[in-house]
């Protein structure tokens, strides 16, 4: 009886372990993607071929999985078909997407990690707001300390990743800087928090012969590709040791 006690709680913790790491990716256009002549994929694909190649056993975690307008055709990878959940919302800023996450994420089965890519809409609405660029990068500083706090609640040992906003022009090496202090400040043992340096290397001009975008903004495949592979150097050191 108390070998079969034994076997069954080996057994039971083995089923434990081998449940999939549930992984969210918040963020806006960049990460929602869109159909057309000229599809974004969006990062999360190459990501998603990454995962695959270092057998990483996963499922992305979301409220729908479209893209703006239309939704691209993902080739399949390896025999696996790409699913495309995700929490990507097309224009939105950080405190929007901070009003709707608690209910978002509340329908997930588990968050053990998010990978978090906002800021690049703030822009634009705080100044139609009057703020100034300083002004703007204190404020959504704080939107992603909230953030934070709406990770951990679903669970206080969620894997937070931070990814920089690529583009060159003001406010966002500020916000870029302010972000890492943050990160460092809230960063902890059972919750890291670590960011993704995504504008090592960017090329927002879509003449560029090495361009990452296809309109100053929106991924190219090289920009997809470049913000994978920096999400995933971040990533692989805080994933959990296979055993």
């Amino acid at each position: 009886m108390i070998r079969l006690l034994f076997l069954l709680t080996i057994s039971f913790s083995l089923l434990i372990a081998a449940e999939p790491l549930h992984i969210a990716c918040i963020g806006d256009s960049i990460t929602q993607g869109r159909g057309g002549e000229k599809p974004e994929y969006s990062y999360r694909y190459p990501l998603w071929k990454l995962f695959i190649d270092n057998k990483v056993d996963h499922v992305f975690v979301g409220s729908h999985k479209i893209g703006f307008t239309s939704t691209p055709t993902y080739a399949d990878y390896k025999g696996q078909k790409f699913s495309n959940i995700n929490e990507g919302h097309w224009g939105w800023t950080t405190d929007g997407v901070n009003a709707k996450l608690p209910g978002w994420i509340a329908k997930y089965k588990k968050l053990d990690i998010a990978l978090v890519q906002l800021g690049t809409n703030d822009k634009s609405h705080d100044k139609k707001a009057g703020k100034t660029e300083e002004e703007m990068v204190v404020q959504t500083t704080k939107e992603y300390k909230q953030l934070i706090y709406i990770l951990r609640k679903k669970n206080p040992k969620v894997i937070i990743v931070f990814g920089e906003c690529m583009h060159a022009w003001k406010p966002f090496p500020a916000l870029n800087k302010s972000l890492k202090d943050l990160a460092e400040k809230e960063s902890t043992k059972d919750s890291p928090i670590k960011v993704a340096n995504l504008s090592k290397g960017w090329i927002s001009d879509p003449k560029h012969k090495n361009t990452c975008t296809i309109d100053w903004v929106h991924t190219a495949p090289r920009g997809d590709k470049m913000m994978a592979d920096e999400f995933w150097r971040v990533l692989k050191p805080l994933l959990p040791k296979k055993k």
